[in-house]
């Protein structure tokens, strides 16, 4: 039992026939009593140990593929596992220059949602996201289909392009090798749910969450989680299978961490962040029992300074938010749209302009000109009370709070709300289209983040 177990039963895939694969914590005990051959195989990524482990292979005779090494470093042959290709590409693409880039890619990709914040793609480690990339897209021509519409919703698109490349050339041995599993390693492997199991842990948790005093807002964020929308309407709710409901989100969130990480997402964008986050956290406990021996992780943090919002009427997402269980390339087709407006949708000020980085925001009737010479102020305007505070419903509610509204308040809440460029594309561009009639809603999107963008 213990650590040391399972790091052996991943080892020994990397084996080679009449040799052994040991960690370099028994290398360095063995190595002046034993005359073996010893190859450096680098730090491997093995599954489900957090931590690379440095390994050598060692063998009775040496290797005919083996040179001395005129640095006197141990020498690297190739492993031959699938394990070992996909670790060798982990580690190739960790230390490319471009590795943040990479890191972006992936995990885009996997989850259908752009992340530029570093502590957040350190959560997710790149041998569980490519594990889970080549799931859902068994063969490199499907991930570098994926790729390309990903990378035509991005500003840097040459570049990005050149990041796809590089991790399609790196995994391509990986995915020249079949996955398939012996009985024996899908007996011992502890991660791996049947049918029957997961309907039955389901069916607990949905007791656990009926028993539960506040159930009917642990399903309003288990709704939003699968279909983008908040719903208060009890009737709604009521109509949706909640084991069916929880099922769905497992297959959005297949890891704990997916599941911390598309919450957190939701709950920062409520009315009652404080209240929400602590729903979230008893969701994400509630729902360890789905995921067998994965670690539980941390805690979603409460919000600072949000004591105040919890008296506000808790209806409405801020954001829509793209769903990772959707069909491929819908997260890419939300963000390429803009790169396919008629050029006559971008002001021409904005045309061929460099942007000036650091225009003052606190003088804003250059940008309010800017945008309304070109389009109409109460598209403008809905379109950016959409993004802030959900999908615009026309109701008299709604009209209510926009007329209250001004459109330097809008202006300067989506500063606030939007703290780089990266992210003013990315959910303008999505809130446009949630809106639908994205004929209109599109060219007005454009407008602005191109008018916006010199003050960035």
């Amino acid at each position: 039992m213990g650590n040391g177990v399972n790091i052996t039963a991943r080892l020994q895939t990397y084996a080679k026939p009449r040799g052994l694969c040991v960690s370099q914590t028994i290398f360095d005990v063995v190595k002046a009593r034993l005359s073996l051959h010893a190859t450096f195989l680098g730090p491997l990524y093995l599954k489900n140990i957090h931590e690379p482990v440095p390994a050598y292979q060692l063998t009775l005779q040496a290797e005919p593929d083996v040179y001395p090494c005129s640095t006197g470093e141990p020498t690297y042959t190739r492993p031959i596992s699938v394990d070992a290709l996909l670790s060798q590409a982990v580690r190739n693409l960790t230390t490319a220059d471009q590795s943040l880039r990479i890191k972006k890619l992936v995990f885009a990709t996997y989850q259908q949602a752009w992340e530029n914040d570093r502590t957040v793609l350190a959560q997710f480690d790149l041998p569980s996201l490519l594990m889970f990339l080549r799931e859902r897209y068994p063969t490199l021509s499907s991930l570098e289909s994926q790729f390309q519409r990903v990378v035509l919703g991005l500003n840097r698109q040459d570049i990005y392009a050149e990041v796809a490349a590089l991790i399609l050339r790196e995994l391509q041995p990986w995915y020249e090798r079949s996955l398939r599993p012996t009985p024996q390693a899908l007996q011992n492997d502890t991660t791996v749910l049947t049918l029957r199991s997961l309907d039955e842990r389901c069916r607990l948790v949905t007791q656990n969450l009926q028993r539960h005093g506040d159930f009917l807002r642990l399903r309003k964020l288990l709704y939003c989680l699968c279909h983008n929308i908040w719903e208060n309407n009890p009737t709604v709710l009521d109509q949706v299978d909640c084991c069916a409901l929880i099922q769905q989100v497992l297959q959005l969130a297949p890891q704990s961490q997916d599941l911390r990480y598309h919450l957190g997402r939701v709950t920062k964008r409520l009315n009652r962040p404080r209240q929400y986050t602590h729903l979230a956290n008893q969701l994400i406990e509630q729902f360890q029992v789905l995921y067998l021996d994965q670690p539980a992780g941390a805690q979603l943090s409460t919000p600072a300074g949000s004591d105040s919002q919890d008296s506000a009427p808790d209806h409405t997402v801020v954001t829509p938010l793209p769903r990772a269980s959707a069909t491929p390339g819908e997260f890419t087709q939300l963000q390429s749209a803009l790169a396919q407006l008629p050029p006559k949708a971008v002001p021409a000020s904005c045309q061929g302009k460099s942007p000036v980085q650091g225009r003052d925001r606190a003088l804003l009737f250059d940008l309010r000109v800017d945008i309304l010479q070109y389009v109409n102020p109460l598209r403008a305007k809905i379109l950016l009370y959409s993004c802030l505070h959900g999908p615009f419903g026309y109701t008299p509610q709604d009209w209510a709070d926009l007329s209250h509204t001004t459109l330097d308040d809008l202006l300067r809440q989506i500063f606030d709300y939007c703290p780089n460029f990266g992210d003013l594309d990315s959910k303008l561009t999505i809130t446009a289209h949630c809106l639908g009639q994205s004929s209109e809603s599109m060219p007005v999107a454009s407008t602005i983040i191109q008018a916006m963008r010199a003050y960035y």
